[in-house]
């Protein structure tokens, strides 16, 4: 097994935001390419996702791979918060995690109040 990981940004981006404060949400969306030897199987070899998150109120951070929901975090206003939280392959149905498919993660905050994040990056085993 080797430990291997995608940093998806580094810059900080707004979760979601009203344009113009008008229409619907636009979300945070970044894609993770599910690499060659992917190992989805082992309870021990699990994957990491790992970002900063800050906001000027109190808002949960959510982030869902590919609808699938990979965090959930309450981050204080004003506070800034390093989060990093283990999710299981088992969770996605299998004909997703096929070498080469392209997995949506978007973030959003919760309790209509936007936050920001960065730093992204997902953790993963490969047997290769």
């Amino acid at each position: 097994m080797h430990a291997a990981y995608q940093a998806l940004k580094d810059s900080p981006v707004v979760t979601a935001y009203a344009p113009y404060g008008l229409g619907g949400l636009e979300y945070a969306t970044f894609t993770f390419v599910v690499p060659n030897g992917l190992i989805t199987n082992r309870n021990r070899a699990r994957p990491i996702i790992q970002f900063n998150a800050s906001s000027r109120r109190k808002v949960t951070v959510t982030a869902h791979l590919d609808d699938v929901r990979v965090v959930a975090r309450e981050v204080n206003g004003g506070e800034h918060k390093f989060i990093s939280e283990l999710f299981a392959w088992q969770h996605f149905p299998q004909d997703r995690l096929a070498p080469g498919t392209e997995l949506q993660l978007r973030f959003n905050g919760v309790n209509r109040y936007a936050a920001k994040v960065s730093d992204i990056v997902i953790w993963y085993q490969t047997d290769s």
